[in-house]
């Protein structure tokens, strides 16, 4: 400790010297006048008008590591020891502040705590009681003023800039403030003293392969013979070749094997045609019944015709295919969320506003692990309560959604709230950490100004008597130092005293949004807002009142609009790899979602263009590592990447190359030679398949370079959201194949045949992102035309739409909605 004092007192003679020196040489000694002094302040070191101090801790760490293995196979030596890095770990823990006082007024104070980037400074000057300036602060050691006309204000966190002062006469006190803090708040609810449990519970998150309902377009009610197979390699049900263009029946069905479901692997009501399983299914399950044949899907429009099993007698469906699509599902079954206690209360709420749409009816058995949502109108769709609240039923339901939900489907969610039946006090435990004066409390909607909190205890105590059935909600600050500002806050505060036992308290507030992209979710979370307040109490005799007025206006955003489900701006770069391209799976009927004039193009599995793969790649003979090629235009490709011959056996597209000219970066290469109404297509993931929030992203730009050669009324779509595993509508994962190149199979149904997809630089998947052995749905997707005027900008066309006769290259631009981004999320 004599070192550090020493270094301390060095630094201090310096500044000071500095000073005086400076000062000195601006002075010039007159005959006639008083000799001005030669510093600012007539004070060294020692004096009496000079202090010094230094408090806190110099904590030093020293420590050794090493361990050994032992095993019949022998020793490992180094191994280290659990919790102790190998070697000698040495640390330094500072922890201190220095303090600096002249005249007993003018103060400096630097603080180190621990690393560099938390070091705080303060700036100070103490006034005497009779002067107008009582006292002024800067710096960011965390600055604050006193509240007052119960208009809150928090104290400052260390590492918040900061300027306060206060000015004061003989009957006011006048305080100023100007901080950039961070304001980032939390909201806990309660009913009475009991916390609430609250989960948001997502549209899409339904129980998959457990719920099934007989439609009523198949049959009528009660069901007879109702009867279920299911996926047994010991079965003696044997399936047939599916037939070709039946969409319930996948090539991977042909020669699956099945037998009878006994009544502990799945549950079957006659009554009202509902089969329930005990979880969801990782099998096969087939259905029949009496006079069972070919039926209409209500949600999709679609046929299925059924098929016969050898030595089964009727018409069978696909009750359940993990990963395919069930015209069968009942898709409004919901996980109960953990902790949801018996008097749990269901609602559908809209995310913005979180009003309550009251056309929903729940029900939930305590104990059970699912509960059942059930709409108004449940006469048509019985299994998808939702139906209603899309452009189309299928947008929530069908694998291949064809339209982009409405923004009513895009912001309902359900809330499920419950809490512990445990004593009601007249005190809310919040627990300690909490930032004091960042406390805002209404109950019953009503806001309760004399809430205290002790900051030692962590009780928060409302001043009024709490009742079972009050909810109150309780907004906070976490005491969360040297965290990134994010608003600009001033404030102004007045006490009067006017004598005769009354007091009088005006205070204004102001805070403004500094972040650049941040965007509330709902009306009332608004970063920015506009407060004053005035309080007047008094007392006479017997004879006491206080008379509390305020007023806000509350801002959306120092850009003055609000967006949609938080969608902040932001961006990503798709990876072009062997990971990450792939062929497109059919989307089914596909049209422009921002045009609602574009016409529907059906893009399935039977109709889909033979895609050509041209091998860029070559290995170099060294290193073993394989390069990929510098391609051409459309037209102009290179003459050493030939393209390979289409059939039983052979590879199919996308392929990966190397643009040419001034474009050096990587390039995917659509290839095919298309009939009349065929598609071909390649999808782009992220992760994996993996969810990601993408929702940040403002506008999609695309580099594309087309061919002179199109056929007369060719389009080109872009579709983006959650795209699905099955790429070859196989409903099955795509096994690894061997060869010449690490790739996996893709079976053509257009043509019936199996080809391969390479991976020339490897891949960590195959289809199956998940890892789980069930191929994921397509969910939600938005679609643009990009040769549709309107839909796109930057194209060649004559209103920037994608041009089909230019074989130049062209960067498309599309400007997202807060619908279409909110379905990147």
């Amino acid at each position: 400790m004599k070192t550090f004092r020493s270094l301390k007192l060095c630094f201090v003679a310096v500044i000071l010297a500095f000073v005086s020196g400076t000062l000195a040489a601006q002075s010039s000694p007159g005959n006639d006048q008083p000799e001005a002094p030669s510093s600012l302040f007539q004070t060294r070191l020692g004096s009496s008008d000079f202090s010094a101090t230094a408090q806190g801790t110099w904590t030093e760490h020293l420590g050794f590591g090493w361990g050994a293995g032992f095993s019949s196979q022998g020793t490992a030596p180094l191994m280290g020891y659990p919790g102790y890095e190998q070697g000698f770990v040495f640390q330094q823990l500072p922890d201190f502040i220095l303090s600096l006082w002249l005249n007993q007024r003018y103060y400096f104070q630097f603080g180190y705590h621990g690393s560099f980037s938390s070091n705080t400074f303060l700036l100070g000057y103490l006034g005497r009681d009779n002067e107008f300036l009582r006292w002024a602060k800067i710096g960011n050691a965390a600055i604050s003023v006193p509240s007052r006309a119960n208009l809150l204000l928090s104290e400052g966190q260390q590492g918040e800039p900061a300027l306060a002062f206060e000015l004061g006469t003989s009957f006011s006190t006048h305080d100023f403030l100007a901080r950039y803090e961070d304001t980032t708040t939390q909201t806990r609810v309660f009913h009475g003293s009991r916390e609430v449990n609250e989960s948001v519970i997502d549209l899409a998150s339904w129980i998959r392969g457990q719920f099934f309902q007989i439609p009523s377009t198949a049959t009528s009610f009660p069901v007879s013979g109702l009867t279920v197979l299911v996926q047994d390699p010991s079965g003696t049900i044997v399936v047939p070749t599916p037939p070709q263009g039946d969409p319930e029946w996948k090539p991977s069905l042909q020669g699956m094997t099945f037998r009878l479901a006994t009544s502990a692997e799945v549950y079957l009501d006659p009554t009202t045609g509902a089969i329930r399983l005990p979880a969801s299914s990782a099998k096969v399950l087939l259905v029949s019944w009496t006079n069972a044949g070919a039926f209409q899907d209500p949600v999709s429009h679609i046929n299925f015709p059924g098929i016969t099993l050898p030595g089964e007698s009727g018409v069978w469906h696909v009750l359940y295919l993990p990963g395919a699509y069930s015209p069968f599902e009942a898709k409004n079954n919901y996980p109960v969320p953990a902790g949801t206690q018996p008097n749990a209360s269901f609602t559908v709420t809209t995310r913005d506003t979180s009003n309550v749409d009251y056309g929903y009816t729940f029900t939930w058995s305590p104990g059970n692990t699912y509960f059942t949502v059930t709409a108004a109108d449940n006469s048509l769709y019985p299994g998808i309560p939702f139906h209603a609240a899309t452009t189309n039923p299928g947008d929530l339901y069908l694998p291949n959604p064809s339209s982009t939900p409405s923004s009513a489907t895009l912001n309902l969610e359900i809330l499920v709230r419950s809490y512990t039946t445990q004593t009601v006090t007249n005190s809310i435990n919040l627990g300690t950490g909490i930032l004091p004066g960042s406390i805002t409390v209404t109950r019953n909607g009503q806001s309760v100004p004399g809430a205290t909190y002790d900051p030692q205890s962590g009780t928060l105590d409302l001043g009024v008597p709490i009742f079972d059935s009050d909810e109150i909600d309780v907004t906070y600050q976490k005491q969360n130092q040297f965290q990134t500002p994010t608003d600009l806050r001033l404030y102004q505060g007045n006490h009067f005293d006017l004598g005769g036992g009354q007091t009088l308290e005006t205070a204004e507030s102001f805070l403004w949004n500094l972040q650049q992209n941040r965007f509330t979710t709902s009306d009332g979370e608004a970063p920015g807002s506009i407060g004053s307040a005035v309080l007047w109490q008094g007392k006479k005799g017997p004879w006491a009142w206080s008379l509390n007025t305020s007023g806000a206006a509350i801002l959306a955003d120092s850009t003055g609009y609000r967006e949609i489900a938080g969608l902040n701006s932001g961006g990503a770069s798709a990876n072009l790899s062997s990971d990450t391209v792939r062929p497109s799976a059919a989307p089914g009927s596909i049209a422009s979602t921002y045009s609602n004039s574009a016409l529907p193009f059906s893009a399935t599995q039977l109709n889909r263009g033979a895609m050509i793969y041209r091998d860029y790649w070559s290995t170099d003979p060294l290193s073993g590592t394989v390069n990929l090629g510098t391609g051409g235009s459309p037209g102009n490709e290179n003459p050493n990447a030939t393209p390979l011959p289409y059939g039983s056996n052979g590879w199919t597209g996308p392929y990966l190359l190397l643009g040419w000219s001034t474009r050096t970066d990587r390039l995917v290469g659509i290839e095919s030679d298309l009939g009349a109404d065929q598609w071909a297509g390649a999808q782009v993931v992220f992760n994996r398949g993996l969810p990601q929030d993408l929702s940040s992203t403002d506008a999609v730009r695309l580099d594309i370079c087309l061919p002179d050669t199109l056929p007369s009324g060719s389009k080109v779509y872009f579709q983006a959201g959650t795209v699905g595993d099955d790429i070859d509508g196989t409903g099955s994962v795509a096994p690894q194949t061997g060869g010449t190149r690490p790739g996996f199979s893709f079976y053509d149904q257009t043509r019936n045949v199996s080809v391969d997809y390479p991976l020339p630089e490897g891949s960590t998947w195959t289809t199956d992102g998940n890892n789980d052995g069930i191929l994921t749905r397509d969910g939600a997707l938005f679609t643009r035309e990009l040769t549709l005027a309107g839909d796109v900008s930057g194209g060649a066309g004559a209103q920037g739409q994608l041009s089909t006769s230019s074989s130049s290259w062209q960067e498309v631009t599309m400007e997202l909605t807060d619908a279409e981004r909110a379905i990147l999320r």
